[in-house]
C-alpha cells in the first residue's frame, strides 16, 4: 500500500481483513470516513476511518497520518507534518498503559510503512471538551487525571529510572518528535504574531496591551525555554480537554502523537487552560442564568482543584515509596508556579478567532464572546506578572474569583449606565 494514498471507506474495510484477525472473514463490515468536524484536534490533522462488524457491532478506529494538517489542506494551506509522529503515539500509548492501565486507547496495529494504526474505537464515550461546553459535570475524572499525571511524571522520571535509561528513552521520543510546533502555537504567535492573527476589533487595545508589555514578554520568553529545556518527564504536550474522552466511570486520553520529555507542568498547565477557557466562556452570555453560570463554575473550580491535589498526592506518595522524595518541596513550589505560566499561555492562545476554540462558539452574539475572552486576557496578564506569587492551586482559583467579581461588577455597572443614558 502506497502511504501517500489516503484510505477510503472501501480501501480500510479491505486493509482491516487482510492486515488483521479482529473480524471473521464471515463478519459483514462497513466503514465510515470521520469528516474532521468533530471537536478534537485529531480529526483535523489525521484522517479516521471507523470499521464495523454489521455483524457483532464490533468497531475499531484506523488512524492515518498525513503528511500536512488535514484541515489547512482542505482550504489550500499546506503546513507539513512529519509521518513518524504515528511512532510517538503508538510508543506512549503502550508506555502509558503500562504505567496507568486502561488510560489510553488500546493499540490493534502498527504499520509504521504506511503510517496507519489501528486502535480502540471511543466512540461510546464523550469528548471532554464537548460535554464541558454542554455544561455536563462529571465526578470521576478530575482524579482520574490527577493520577494519570502524577504516576506518568513519576515513573518516566530519574525518580524511578535510572540517568541511562531516562535517557534512552527521551532519545526514542525526542528522534521523533515535532513537539517546535508547540513553541509557536502556544508562545510565539499569540504574544509576537498576533496582529496576523483573526481577533475581534473590540479585543484590539486589550491584546496591545498585554502583547507589547516587556515584562509580560519576558515571562513568556522564561516560561518558553522550560518547555524546551527542562527534561524532566514524558509529557503528552497536546494535552487539553478535546483530547480527553470521558463517561460516567471512565476516561481515556489520546493523541499522545507529539509526546516528548518536558517540564511536568506543561501537561498539568495546559489542560487548566482548557478548563479556564471553558469558564471565561459563560461569562456574558445572557441565554445562561446567573444561578447557573455560577454552579457550573464553581464545578470547574472543583475540577481543577481535584485535579491537581490528587496529581501532587500521587507523586509525593510514589516518590516516598520509592525513597525518592529528597527536595520535594522545592519540586513542588516550582511545578505549581510553572503549571500557572503556562496555563495562563495556554488560555491566552484562545483567545484568538482559531477553528477550534468551539467553547466561544457557545454564542454567535460577538459581544457576548468578547466579554469571556476580555476576561482571559486580564487574567493571562495578572498570572504571568505574578506567578512568582503563587504558591499552591488555591492562590490560582482566589485570584480567577478575585477577576471574576470584579468583571461581573463592571458588567453591571456598565448596563445601568447604558440604560440611564437611554431614559
Amino acid at each position: 500500500m502506497d502511504n501517500h494514498v489516503t484510505l477510503t471507506a472501501e480501501t480500510a474495510i479491505e486493509y482491516v481483513k487482510n492486515k488483521t484477525s479482529i473480524f471473521s472473514k464471515s463478519e459483514i463490515l462497513t466503514a465510515k470516513v470521520f469528516d474532521g468536524n468533530r471537536q478534537s484536534v485529531d480529526g483535523l490533522c489525521n484522517h479516521l476511518v471507523l470499521v464495523k462488524s454489521m455483524t457483532t457491532g464490533h468497531s475499531v478506529v484506523l488512524k492515518q497520518m498525513m503528511p500536512y494538517v488535514r484541515a489547512l489542506k482542505d482550504r489550500g494551506i499546506v503546513l507539513p507534518m512529519k509521518l513518524a509522529r504515528i511512532n510517538t503515539e503508538v510508543y506512549y500509548a503502550k508506555l502509558l498503559d503500562e504505567i496507568i492501565p486502561g488510560a489510553v486507547p488500546t493499540i490493534h496495529l502498527w504499520d509504521e510503512a504506511n503510517s496507519i494504526v489501528i486502535m480502540e474505537d471511543l466512540s461510546e464515550m464523550k469528548i471532554l471538551r464537548n460535554e464541558m461546553i454542554k455544561m455536563k459535570q462529571f465526578s470521576d475524572f478530575p482524579r482520574q487525571l490527577g493520577e494519570f499525571l502524577g504516576r506518568s511524571a513519576f515513573f518516566t522520571s530519574e525518580r524511578f529510572l535510572s540517568k541511562n535509561e531516562k535517557m534512552s528513552l527521551a532519545h526514542i521520543f525526542e528522534f521523533n518528535n515535532d513537539g517546535c510546533i508547540f513553541e509557536n502555537l502556544i508562545f510565539e504567535a499569540p504574544f509576537k504574531n498576533y496582529k496576523d492573527r483573526e481577533i475581534y476589533h473590540a479585543l484590539q487595545k486589550d491584546i496591545d496591551d498585554i502583547c507589547n508589555n516587556p515584562k509580560v514578554l519576558a515571562e513568556v520568553a522564561i516560561l518558553k525555554d522550560i518547555f524546551i529545556n527542562k527534561k524532566q518527564a514524558l509529557i503528552h504536550a497536546d494535552l487539553h480537554t478535546s483530547n480527553i474522552f470521558v463517561d460516567e466511570k471512565n476516561m481515556k486520553v489520546f493523541d499522545g502523537e507529539y509526546a516528548h520529555y518536558g517540564p511536568v507542568a506543561y501537561d498539568i498547565g495546559l489542560l487548566i487552560g482548557s478548563f479556564v477557557t471553558n469558564y471565561a466562556s459563560l461569562i456574558g452570555i445572557k441565554r445562561i442564568s446567573e444561578e447557573k453560570r455560577q454552579d457550573y463554575q464553581a464545578y470547574v473550580f472543583k475540577v481543577i482543584s481535584e485535579m491537581y491535589h490528587t496529581f501532587e498526592r500521587s507523586f509525593i506518595e510514589l516518590c516516598q515509596k520509592h525513597h525518592k522524595d529528597q527536595n520535594l518541596k522545592g519540586y513542588m513550589d516550582s511545578t505549581i508556579k510553572d503549571t500557572i505560566g503556562f496555563a495562563a499561555c495556554s488560555s491566552f492562545s484562545r483567545v484568538y478567532d482559531y477553528n477550534l476554540t468551539f467553547d466561544f462558539k457557545q454564542t454567535d452574539n460577538l459581544e457576548e464572546q468578547v466579554k469571556g475572552r476580555r476576561f482571559i486576557i486580564k487574567l493571562t496578564k495578572y498570572l504571568l506578572l505574578n506567578r512568582s506569587n503563587f504558591n499552591s492551586i488555591e492562590d490560582f482559583l482566589s485570584a480567577m474569583e478575585a477577576l471574576t467579581l470584579t468583571t461581573v461588577v463592571y458588567d453591571l455597572v456598565s448596563e445601568a449606565f447604558e440604560n440611564r443614558q437611554a431614559i
